[in-house]
């Protein structure tokens, strides 16, 4: 690992100790302070221009105009570099502009009593999906961590990028949940009080040690005879991050034979995975909307609606002839559909766009349309609100969808 990156990462930590206390770090010089970022502090920060400006490619007077901004408007500010900006602004723009030309701003409030919540890998396109809609969200779940059978946490994450995506949510005053992957049954957590006492101290020093709102807790397998077992430590795990003024958000997929009224009872949220079963073993809508609706339908039965955010995929599965799919994103998928003049249809039991190209492959998605439903749902049960489990894949409108909607 270079000098420069272990300063960086170094800058970062020692930002994200006063994340939202305010502190200051030394910044670090980077040998291009045009193309490198110089601070941290100032990431995901708002400003409102008091003057028209121009807007330049590098951070000097000389630099190439790339465009201009109004007196008035908003911007959000990504990095700061001798007395100059850099800002991008709600078009896409984005450019230096003189420090003068601007004060930095309260993030205007999201007029919505919904949980908007989005899970954030360290993917390129993850972060460009943040900048450019972050200011439509309320809460974020980084990627980070996975629990092992002792209870033990796993780092499994960029540092450097996880401080950029903190300290843009911090700026943008949005709750922030470290994303804890729980894979199997932790068996020998459960049956031993004292791995229970050190993993639950882990997490809350994880927990100070990022200055994070709290944790979502997020189960990639389904539990089933330890159901008992993990709800004693789940209450006792939740009492202890309450007891700080810490959160806790629990994941589950779908299972008729789960227990959500007893493993979701303490928690602040409960997020529903409910993708069709069948969507990731054969091709098909990957959150029929009919199939969805009799899940939630059962779960409100047993957990109060106003606990339960939906979770919502956003991107699409590209199925060969034969063998699994692939993950594509809304632009790689108009893409496919435009390079092998694919007519895209709709399927109209689930609620989903779908198209054929080439030899033998399908691929089915979602799109703003298919969302509609979903948001339609949560409004209808008078749900908590959103996850989108994968930013960064999405329709860019469906960002006008939930504004309007949630």
């Amino acid at each position: 690992m270079s000098q420069g990156l272990i300063v960086a990462i170094l800058s970062i930590l020692f930002y994200l100790s006063n994340l939202l206390g305010g502190g200051m770090g030394q910044s670090v010089l980077p040998e291009h302070p045009s193309q490198v970022q110089q601070s941290y502090y100032v990431l995901g920060q708002t400003g409102q221009f008091l003057v028209d400006m121009t807007v330049r490619h590098t951070p000097q007077g000389e630099g190439s105009p790339v465009g201009t901004v109004g007196a008035k408007q908003f911007a959000t500010i990504l990095d700061k570099n001798e007395g100059w900006y850099k800002i991008r602004l709600s078009s896409g723009l984005e450019g230096w502009v003189p420090e003068y030309s601007l004060v930095i701003s309260t993030p205007i409030q999201k007029d919505t009593d919904k949980v908007i919540l989005a899970y954030f890998s360290d993917d390129q396109g993850v972060y460009e999906s943040l900048l450019e809609h972050g200011s439509q969200l309320n809460s974020l779940s980084p990627v980070g961590w996975n629990l092992n059978s002792y209870g033990e946490l796993q780092p499994n994450f960029d540092p450097e990028k996880l401080g950029r995506s903190l300290y843009f949510a911090g700026n943008q005053k949005l709750e922030t949940y470290g994303q804890i992957v729980i894979s199997a049954n932790p068996s020998r957590l459960l049956t031993n009080t004292q791995l229970q006492d050190q993993s639950i101290q882990g997490m809350v020093k994880m927990l100070e040690e990022w200055g994070l709102t709290g944790i979502l807790l997020d189960f990639r397998y389904v539990p089933s005879g330890e159901q008992e077992q993990l709800i004693q430590f789940i209450d006792q795990l939740t009492s202890t991050l309450k007891n700080q003024d810490l959160r806790i958000l629990l994941a589950l997929p779908w299972d008729e034979n789960l227990n959500y009224a007893g493993l979701t009872s303490s928690v602040d949220y409960f997020v529903l995975k409910a993708e069709t079963e069948r969507a990731t073993f054969e091709p098909g809508p990957l959150q029929n909307i009919h199939e969805l609706t009799k899940i939630v339908e059962s779960i409100t039965k047993n957990v109060t609606p106003e606990k339960i955010i939906l979770g919502v995929t956003t991107g699409g599965l590209d199925w060969p002839r034969s063998g699994l799919p692939t993950t594509v994103t809304h632009q790689e998928i108009l893409e496919l559909a435009a390079t092998h003049g694919a007519t895209i249809k709709w399927d109209s039991q689930g609620q989903a766009p779908y198209f054929h190209y080439g030899t033998g492959h399908v691929v089915w998605f979602e799109n703003r349309y298919s969302l509609k439903y979903k948001v339609d749902l949560i409004k209808s049960y008078q749900l908590a609100g959103i996850a989108l489990q994968n930013l960064g894949q999405e329709d860019p409108e469906i960002w006008s969808l939930l504004e309007r909607n949630l």
